[in-house]
């Protein structure tokens, strides 16, 4: 498996149809990847944009806090 930059965070949609949140959350675990979830939102965050945008931007402004 590749590895992971340090400073990285993993942002997944609770409802997301293609990758089982729990298969992501096993995988950035062992890692210690904070992971990001977003409620009521599919693989590809329809209607969610905005407030992906926003999270990611203080995201950016903080460092790996979220």
């Amino acid at each position: 498996m590749p590895t992971v930059p340090e400073h990285s965070i993993v942002i997944h949609g609770e409802d997301d149809e293609v990758v089982a949140l729990a298969d992501v959350m096993a995988w950035a675990r062992p890692m210690a990847l904070p992971v990001l979830v977003f409620p009521q939102t599919s693989h590809f965050f329809h209607g969610r944009l905005p407030l992906l945008k926003q999270r990611v931007s203080q995201c950016l402004a903080r460092g790996r806090q979220h």
